[in-house]
């Protein structure tokens, strides 16, 4: 009939749940690697929860950059477990370790995003630097596109021109890479995302644009807000609301704007920054292949 597997979560205070996982075919081997997966994410859990909401935000930071330790050890044993078991996707041990890689994943960009916060938070005049805009979304682009592939969403990409501004490219690219990653989450296979960088007048734009669920309009006006309450069939409140936290946190260190707009065909965001400096340099926008 198969089997079921409970590990407790425990802390140094005692229990603080239990992780289940259940097969029809039993494996030492994937035991193993849940047992261990669920020590080491309950240590990065432990590491935070001394710490309240409204902890110093460097803080928040060293102890994000703690947690990447354990999470790299946990995906070091899921992979190790996937190659030792030589499993095919049809096997039920493979979309138990699958789906712990995938959540392993979530939490690595959870880190990522805390990170980002703290060093937001950090960033001073002396930290700016010269950034073009359109360099920064092509990576984020490319290094997208197989997630978009997998997913079965075509993403397009635009670029109109040199887009430079003053600021930091790392937390500039980790507020482009949640919107698009965002917008490839709530838009069906066979669905568009499309991204398009251009320089008007004295700011320079970035728009991500999708074809998937709406978002209401009641919903608009505390989308960045992390931890907002609605119903979970609602597009604003399945999980995105810290990464677009941590956008509009890195927009308005940059002195920019994020607004957000949902006409019944998707939704929309749009970010606009200063521009560096005056710029001619144009080009007809076209797709670029991803």
């Amino acid at each position: 009939e198969g089997w079921e597997l409970r590990v407790p979560l425990e802390c140094a205070d005692g229990a603080r749940g239990i992780m289940t996982l259940g097969s029809r075919s039993p494996s030492p081997v994937t035991a193993a690697a849940a047992i261990a997966f669920a020590r080491e994410a309950v240590s990065a859990v432990a590491a935070s929860a001394p710490y309240s909401r409204n902890v110093d935000v460097g803080l928040l930071g060293l102890v994000s950059r703690e947690m990447r330790t354990p999470l790299t050890s946990v995906a070091g044993y899921l992979q190790e477990a996937l190659d030792d078991l030589d499993l095919q996707p049809d096997d039920d041990g493979y979309h138990l370790l699958d789906a712990a890689g995938r959540n392993a994943a979530r939490l690595e960009s959870l880190v990522d995003d805390l990170v980002t916060l703290s060093e937001v938070d950090d960033m001073g005049a002396s930290a700016a630097s010269s950034v073009e805009l359109s360099e920064v979304v092509s990576e984020v682009c490319v290094d997208t596109a197989p997630e978009a592939r997998r997913l079965g969403v075509e993403l397009v990409l635009l670029l109109d021109g040199s887009a430079p501004v003053e600021g930091d490219d790392a937390t500039l690219e980790r507020a482009v890479a949640n919107l698009v990653t965002n917008a490839l989450r709530f838009t069906p296979a066979g669905g568009r995302v499309q991204v398009s960088v251009a320089a008007r007048a004295d700011r320079a734009l970035i728009e991500v644009s999708d074809n998937g669920l709406d978002i209401a309009p009641e919903d608009l006006e505390d989308l960045f807000v992390p931890d907002r309450d609605g119903p979970v069939s609602s597009r604003a409140s399945l999980g995105a609301g810290f990464g677009l936290a941590v956008v509009k946190a890195v927009v308005d260190a940059h002195g920019g704007t994020v607004a957000v707009s949902s006409d019944g065909d998707g939704v929309t965001f749009t970010v606009s920054l200063p521009l560096a400096a005056a710029t001619d340099v144009r080009r007809p926008a076209a797709p670029l292949p991803l």
